[in-house]
């Protein structure tokens, strides 16, 4: 429910996994393992369940908040802490894998606070991930919507700079986001009736961070032995002896 009301469906209708079952008795489970023992069709066995996988971290937050009426003034700043994340991009690339972590920071207010909040991040996380000895670039992005009327909202959501990424090099110089930062200005608002202090739909805006993404990022400026990284990077990293 909570996936269908956020509108994820209508952009990413081709990211989203839903998580299906076994229902049936004896007989439809014998059927069933000797079609899959041959590798045959053995989907009209299973039954969509009331589960979806995450797409982003931040999803679960906002009816959570809602559900407890006004925030407080001045908003809530959120931490999503390490979280597995799901979207259905098959890829033989290691950098977009369709299981994945991410460390989300969410910020839920009003909008100019939303707004100052997010473009302080915008430093802040550039700083942070240079400090461990990445070569960063700064870059207006676009979530991957589907579909022609995504295209447009793409193009809305860069000409807003609603979303912007920070890369780095993964595999050899190829660039790859390894964080992002979006705002959704009152979406969630209105969609969850979240309110602020002063009633008004509130805005929110996350900073995410791909947890597998900044690894290989490390192990492609670094090496693969971390024994030989600078000191200042193990030591921010808790990996000095």
């Amino acid at each position: 429910e909570q996936l269908e009301r956020s509108g994820y469906l209508g952009s990413f209708p081709h990211l989203a996994g839903t998580v299906f079952s076994f229902e049936g008795d004896e007989h439809d489970a014998a059927t069933q393992l000797e079609l899959a023992s041959r590798h045959e069709d053995w989907s009209e066995f299973q039954h969509m369940s009331e589960m979806v996988l995450s797409p982003a971290a931040c999803y679960p937050l906002y009816p959570a908040v809602a559900a407890r009426g006004p925030l407080p003034e001045g908003g809530l700043t959120l931490d999503t802490g390490d979280s597995y994340v799901f979207r259905r991009e098959p890829s033989n690339d290691p950098a977009r894998m369709q299981i994945f972590h991410m460390r989300e920071i969410v910020r839920v207010a009003e909008r100019e606070t939303v707004v100052a909040w997010r473009e302080a991040w915008r430093s802040r996380a550039e700083e942070l991930l240079r400090s461990l000895g990445l070569e960063i670039e700064l870059d207006i992005a676009n979530d991957p919507f589907f579909g022609r009327s995504g295209r447009i909202l793409a193009s809305a959501q860069r000409e807003q700079e609603l979303k912007w990424e920070l890369l780095a090099p993964v595999a050899g110089d190829k660039l790859t986001a390894i964080a992002s930062s979006n705002y959704h200005q009152d979406h969630f608002g209105h969609t969850y009736e979240l309110h602020t202090f002063a009633g008004e739909p509130a805005h929110t805006g996350c900073m995410a961070f791909g947890e597998e993404r900044i690894t290989l990022a490390l192990f492609s400026a670094h090496g693969l032995d971390t024994a030989s990284w600078p000191g200042e990077v193990t030591d921010k990293l808790g990996l000095s002896a």
